[in-house]
């Protein structure tokens, strides 16, 4: 039997990690004496890798001082180490999206289909998701930003597909991101985009969405005629 793979990411689309990544990278910024990014300025950046997310959120400012390397990497370890004293703590839940759970579990039950993970998120963030909602078994290959080039680089796609062995025709990218759609339409994969994350409809549309879809639901259903799966 020929698998299939169905490639999720993370913040934004299963889970909703902006609530952590708001206050995060709003005092890593603080922390260095630069102005406080809005809220929408951070959700902007989420699904790309840290060091490109902070240079996103710079650019987004109208006036700012000139911010070194040096400064960018040292803001990329305040975020990191707020971010994960924050997790030690549950100061911040990052709840799943109502209806993951019960959609990644219709998918395990067809056995040609492989579940994938692609995130901005480090090794680390990956597993404490991973172990946390116990979905350690679900996902056959997971590429984060530790291992690969930041999106929408289409490395994590290419070596996910290395790894189960599956061609682009067989292969799915599910993400709420313009990030997600260019990395889909770079491994020249059919591009899923969620509505219920950070990104709009149109900027994904605009960057390649194959399709949008509103709910789980219709996430599934998608998933399963595209890939011909009764």
């Amino acid at each position: 039997m020929q698998p299939k793979l169905v490639i999720f990411d993370l913040d934004g689309t299963l889970v909703d990690g902006a609530r952590a990544a708001i206050p995060a990278m709003q005092h890593a910024f603080e922390a260095v004496g630069l102005p406080k990014p809005n809220d929408a300025q951070v959700m902007d950046m989420i699904g790309l890798s840290i060091i490109p997310a902070i240079q996103h959120i710079l650019n987004s400012f109208n006036q700012i001082r000139t911010v070194s390397d040096s400064e960018v990497e040292q803001i990329g370890e305040i975020y990191k180490n707020y971010f994960y004293q924050s997790r030690i703590a549950e100061k911040h839940p990052m709840p799943l999206y109502d209806g993951a759970l019960k959609a990644l579990a219709e998918l395990q039950t067809q056995d040609e289909i492989l579940l994938g993970i692609a995130t901005g998120n480090s090794r680390r963030g990956v597993n404490a998701f991973l172990d946390k909602h116990n979905l350690r078994d679900a996902f056959f290959t997971t590429q984060c930003a530790s291992e690969c080039p930041s999106k929408p680089h289409p490395e994590m796609i290419l070596q996910a597909m290395r790894d189960a062995g599956v061609e682009a025709a067989q292969t799915i990218m599910i993400g709420d991101t313009s990030f997600d759609m260019q990395m889909a339409k770079a491994a020249n994969v059919y591009a899923i985009g969620v509505n219920w994350g950070y990104h709009s409809q149109d900027i994904m549309l605009s960057a390649g969405a194959d399709i949008i879809v509103d709910n789980f639901e219709q996430l599934t259903a998608q998933i399963l005629e595209f890939l011909d799966v009764k």
